[in-house]
């Protein structure tokens, strides 16, 4: 796993912060318009949330988001949760802004380290 990304995520959340796609590709050389980057980018945010969800911890990609007018995570976000059973379908948005909040919420009262 990226510990990188991990703290990026860990100090947005704390921060109550959003963070877009965009912005993460560039930090391990990608490029957001080529599709096998964009790939490279949700499989990197998929290893960091399956991480936390073993630790028993909210989707840490909970903070990263599309650009744009509804700025919620993409669809890899939604499949991702309702594998793990965090999400039984129905509205994205509520969901996602519970999952944020708790992500947050997590952080903002954690003591334990970003970085593990």
């Amino acid at each position: 796993m990226s510990s990188e990304l991990r703290e990026k995520l860990v100090e947005a959340a704390k921060r109550g912060t959003l963070i877009h796609y965009e912005d993460i590709a560039p930090m391990f050389g990608l490029n957001f318009d080529l599709d096998a980057d964009r790939a490279e980018v949700g499989r990197l945010l998929d290893v960091v949330s399956r991480s936390e969800h073993a630790a028993r911890r909210p989707l840490l990609s909970a903070v990263v988001v599309h650009k744009g007018d509804d700025e919620i995570p993409g669809a890899g976000f939604f499949k991702l949760a309702r594998e793990l059973g965090t999400y039984k379908g129905g509205d994205r948005k509520l969901y996602w802004t519970t999952e944020f909040m708790a992500v947050c919420r997590y952080w903002k009262e954690s003591n334990e380290r970003s970085v593990d």
